[in-house]
């Protein structure tokens, strides 16, 4: 604050019970109607009001801060738990492969039946007789 602007101290408080809200709905609304005219308590008022705001902005970036530094530390304690292994991800991926050749083997074949039909099939003749003679 520049020298001419000096607070008395109970100016101060009087402004800092006003910017907390701690005033009596009276008192505040004769401190805002003292203000409006008074251009040196209202100057003083803004940059109190300044002031504090840069006090709640520091405390909340140290606040921050604090919160960052205790998630970086507890995710760098946290283990990583994987399902699968690079291992065992082949070994599954292999298995399920051979599920499937499997599968599709006994799917696709021809029935046992049906090949030894094809194998011994001669088609019929007819009867043997002389008739046609």
């Amino acid at each position: 604050m520049s020298n001419d602007q000096d607070i008395s101290l109970s100016q101060f408080e009087d402004i800092e019970r006003y910017l907390l809200q701690e005033m009596e709905p009276e008192e505040a609304t004769a401190f805002a109607v003292r203000l409006s005219p008074d251009a040196v308590l209202k100057a003083k008022t803004d940059e109190l009001r300044l002031t504090f705001l840069a006090i709640q902005e520091g405390k909340l970036q140290s606040r921050l801060n604090q919160f960052h530094q205790h998630e970086i530390k507890t995710a760098s304690d946290k283990k990583v738990f994987t399902v699968f292994s690079n291992g065992t991800r082949w070994l599954a991926a292999a298995s399920i492969i051979l599920v499937a050749a499997i599968a599709a083997w006994l799917f696709l074949k021809p029935a046992s039946g049906e090949a030894l039909y094809a194998a011994y099939f001669k088609p019929d003749d007819g009867p043997i007789s002389a008739i046609g003679i």
